[in-house]
């Protein structure tokens, strides 16, 4: 009689898939990047989801890391082809050097034009973020007349996620402009 997945099996197949994600990750081949705002979505509609059935969780969570990896390669190899080129392009490269990101974690955040809190939560919202999101660093970028905002996020390990989004930024409509990770020191 079949009580269900094996916890195990459930495990090793997460487990393979992460290590899986971990390569495509580093090969810069592979795939262009996903639009951030895209993964920021992925990423909320997981973390809002009700947790399942603890005899199911691992079955579950090894299927959605599945379903969310296609999900996410997929529409990477599409978007490109709809889109035209962007700041996060690969084409076009991260328009501060890792140095100057890092310096902007020594210094107090200037968030300009996000500097009212509720204009803050609306654009972490729509990052994918909690509106409560730490940010480690912040500062007003002037571009073609319109003012936008570096934002600088803890990511894995020793990593920092720095985004720039529009000034305009909202939970709808985030403007995410340029999007990449980069080591903390």
């Amino acid at each position: 009689m079949d009580d269900g997945p094996d916890p195990a099996r459930a495990q090793a197949e997460h487990d393979a898939v992460r290590r899986a994600l971990r390569r495509f990750a580093a090969d810069d081949t592979s795939a262009p990047d996903v639009p951030a705002h895209v993964t920021a979505r992925v990423g909320a509609a997981l973390r809002n989801a009700p947790p399942p059935r603890a005899a199911r969780r691992r079955a579950i969570l090894a299927g959605g890391v599945c379903v969310g990896a296609a999900v996410i390669l997929g529409v990477g190899g599409i978007l490109p082809l709809a889109r035209g080129p962007s700041a996060s392009t690969p084409d076009a490269p991260f328009p501060l050097p890792d140095t100057q990101l890092r310096a902007i974690l020594d210094v107090p955040a200037d968030l300009g034009p996000l500097a009212s809190p509720q204009r803050l939560a609306a654009c972490l919202t729509g990052l994918g973020y909690e509106p409560t999101q730490e940010v480690l660093g912040a500062r007003p970028l002037r571009r073609a007349g319109h003012t936008d905002v570096l934002l600088l996020f803890p990511s894995e390990s020793a990593q920092v996620r720095a985004v720039i989004v529009e000034g305009t930024c909202t939970a709808a409509a985030p403007g995410v402009l340029a999007d990449r990770t980069v080591a903390r020191r």
